[in-house]
């Protein structure tokens, strides 16, 4: 995906109080390269708890409403 929509994503996810995070590690097990979104007022993680979650994925759950 583009960084234009990462960056669309990232604004999106902000209007609800969450944040994008993007593994920056090596690849393994408990870290399968993707994203994650985590909840800033309780610091827990939404969905892709390993990193699991693709752009499209977490962009359709935002429009179907389930974030």
């Amino acid at each position: 995906m583009s960084k234009v929509t990462e960056d669309r994503v990232r604004r999106q996810l902000a209007k609800h109080g969450l944040i994008l995070k993007k593994c920056r590690g090596r690849i393994h097990a408990d870290n399968l390269g993707e994203y994650m979104v985590v909840d800033l007022r309780n610091n827990s993680v939404v969905v892709g708890a390993k990193y699991d979650c693709s752009l499209e994925e977490i962009g359709e759950m935002i429009r179907k409403g389930r974030l």
